[in-house]
């Protein structure tokens, strides 16, 4: 970025503004399966809609998920050792 004589920046877009823009058409293609065209008609406003829609409903599967994941460690039924040792003996 330049800075001009008054020492303040440029009042418009970031440097990697196009690299920005680009990660947000990617993501909504991957996700939605949306075509480039159909994305650029997009409103800015809408396309930033679907994008936290899309970050919140991953972060409910992930938080569902780890819910699963620790029920079933509780539900898992502890071995008992003995009973193993006995079953699995030769005598």
């Amino acid at each position: 970025m330049s800075i001009y004589r008054s020492g303040l920046l440029f009042f418009g877009l970031p440097s990697n503004y196009k690299e920005i823009l680009l990660e947000s058409f990617y993501f909504l293609q991957k996700n939605l399966g949306m075509s480039y065209t159909e994305i650029k008609k997009l409103p800015v406003r809408y396309r930033s809609w679907y994008i936290d829609r899309i970050i919140a409903d991953f972060q409910k599967q992930k938080e569902l998920s780890q819910k699963r994941s620790n029920q079933q460690e509780l539900k898992r039924d502890d071995i008992d050792i003995e009973k193993m040792y006995k079953k699995f003996s030769k005598e």
